[in-house]
């Protein structure tokens, strides 16, 4: 799937951490010398995540000349202890010229031993994926999910501000003390609370949507009149900015977008609207959901199975009463809350099971992929699903032969 344009740099961690090649470009030649240096390594002991990121960290500050897409793939089978901070400490310092600098970082977790929630942190660090490993015949899987991702990037430095519109007079006027009373997932960052909200992305993909879900809380208002030039009401302004990876297009993307709603008195008779948005229903839902999986984990850590148990019951049936035209995406996710509540259950391996549980969160919560689910995988972008797919027929013909 790499071509001449692309370059590769292998690194190993045990206790200590060793650069085995710089950047290499994969032509046919270096493509023999790469194969010899991976069959050469071998498993030795110890899990030195840090001094692993750090050496990667050097070759990708080191470059004199970068790639418009780049990553750092990490693949772990055991434990670092408080790698993360000290991660995001050396991009602070030794490695600051990175630290705004758009790569991601996708994880990859070997079996029961590894540091799933330190795994999850890493990748939140560069808003990257992470990938359970139950089994080391889906690692070529989740490889080619993450590479279809990177060669699915059209713009990177993805930058999203949300701010309620308190200084307008109209909003004083009708919605005082309105707030924003929830966000839905870690990507959301307070700038002023309950009223101003960051987003950062490092890529946005091809052919795929990223949906980011709030609740605002209205207090009721006893307004008796309303002047036509009252009648829409801009509650939300959004601004987005983005570097497109297109040659062409060299500066940033600048994007406005406002939320206006038309506003009533209660004595108005107005025609009712059966129509609901179901992109906003699947995609509030979606959200609910993964909140609800990462509550029951919390639940099952605490070893507080009936809670656990009641709030999946109870997002399985706010999903039951959903518009008819999204249950056929809907019944996945039901799929994932089920396998949610056996993941977890007593009967489960803890570990094992709270992985498992956890990966199905993000996915939801973030909209990312996660390449075994085959026609199942709602957030997969057409490059990764042909990627996948096309790897996926090739071991099918291996195996008849």
């Amino acid at each position: 799937m790499l071509n001449d344009n692309d370059r590769l740099s292998l690194i190993t961690f045990n206790h200590d951490s060793t650069k085995l090649c710089g950047l290499k470009k994969i032509n046919n030649q270096n493509k023999v010398n790469i194969q010899k240096i991976v069959n050469s390594i071998s498993a030795i002991g110890g899990t030195n995540i840090t001094g692993g990121l750090q050496q990667a960290f050097s070759v990708l500050q080191s470059r004199k000349q970068t790639n418009h897409v780049s990553s750092i793939f990490l693949l772990s089978d055991g434990q670092d202890n408080g790698s993360d901070s000290k991660i995001r400490n050396l991009l602070q310092t030794t490695y600051q010229k990175l630290q705004e600098e758009c790569f991601t970082i996708h994880s990859f977790g070997f079996g029961d031993d590894h540091d799933g929630p330190l795994m999850q942190k890493i990748v939140q660090i560069k808003d990257a994926s992470f990938y359970y490993v139950e089994r080391n015949d889906q690692v070529d899987q989740f490889f080619m999910d993450a590479l279809g991702g990177l060669f699915s990037a059209i713009a990177q430095d993805v930058c999203i501000s949300i701010q309620i519109n308190s200084q307008s007079k109209m909003f004083q006027k009708f919605f005082k003390n309105s707030y924003v009373s929830k966000t839905y997932g870690s990507m959301w960052k307070t700038v002023n609370k309950s009223q101003e909200y960051a987003i950062k992305i490092n890529q946005i993909f091809s052919g795929v949507s990223k949906d980011f879900i709030f609740e605002i809380t209205i207090p009721k208002s006893e307004i008796k009149d309303l002047q036509d030039c009252e009648r829409n009401l801009e509650v939300i302004n959004v601004q987005l900015t983005a570097i497109p990876i297109d040659l062409e297009l060299n500066s940033k993307v600048l994007k406005e977008y406002k939320l206006v709603l038309t506003l009533f008195t209660q004595y108005e008779k107005i025609s009712y609207d059966s129509e609901i948005n179901q992109n906003v229903e699947f995609n509030y839902l979606r959200a609910k959901a993964a909140q609800s999986m990462e509550e029951a984990i919390q639940f099952a850590d605490r070893d507080q199975h009936q809670q656990r148990q009641a709030i999946l019951q109870d997002m399985l049936k706010n999903i039951e009463n959903s518009h008819h035209n999204n249950l056929e995406k809907l019944n996945i996710i039901k799929e994932d809350l089920i396998q949610c509540q056996q993941n977890i259950s007593p009967q489960q391996n803890k570990l094992q099971g709270k992985y498992k549980a956890q990966q199905k969160c993000n996915n939801h919560f973030d909209k990312q992929s996660w390449a075994i689910r085959d026609s199942k995988d709602l957030y997969q972008a057409p490059k990764q699903k042909q990627m996948v797919s096309r790897l996926q027929k090739k071991k099918q013909n291996q195996q008849k032969k």
